[in-house]
């Protein structure tokens, strides 16, 4: 939601074009944790077998898909090549191993369909004041949201502004920093 605004300042206007490429590569980081969970349920349960093929079911996917997303889209094609084929490796994964990470699937689908309820937000978008203001409704919202139905504790909350106020310290130099 403020990619079009923060992008430029941290990484400089060159950079600026580069937003609906990060946009994509950041959606893969929503579905990594199920490709990175039923990884280690693999390796716990020694199965190194199911992280070899998922790995190359990635391999097959983005080798399938990519040369004709790239060809057609250029660098926007790659990423979604980078989403598709995590996200193919990830149904692997929690296909294999459904019985274990049914209930930390569901909280996951509960988490990411909450957020997708404030997607459309994005089309209110204007001027950087207004897109601020859209995005603390959404994460406020969002917070709010997960707090009451249970997917983030009131402790969790706490520890979470702990850590951004004990960065916060570190950043100005003051004391608090570990």
């Amino acid at each position: 939601m403020l990619g079009k605004e923060i992008v430029p300042m941290v990484l400089g206007r060159a950079y600026a074009s580069a937003v609906p490429n990060i946009v994509v590569l950041a959606a893969t980081l929503l579905v990594l944790p199920l490709v990175h969970v039923g990884s280690l349920l693999s390796l716990t349960h020694d199965r190194p077998d199911m992280i070899v093929m998922a790995a190359a079911t990635r391999l097959g996917c983005f080798w399938a898909v990519g040369v004709s997303l790239v060809s057609r889209w250029g660098s926007l094609g790659a990423c979604y090549t980078v989403l598709l084929a995590i996200m193919v490796q990830a149904a692997y994964l929690v296909v294999k191993h459904r019985a274990l990470l049914r209930p930390a699937f569901r909280r996951w689908l509960l988490v990411i369909l909450t957020g997708l309820g404030f997607a459309p937000l994005v089309f209110l978008r204007g001027g950087p004041a207004l897109n601020v203001a859209l995005y603390l409704l959404a994460a406020g919202g969002y917070l709010i949201i997960l707090r009451s139905v249970g997917v983030i504790s009131a402790r969790e909350l706490q520890a979470a502004y702990a850590a951004l106020g004990a960065a916060r310290l570190a950043r100005r130099g003051g004391r608090g920093s570990a």
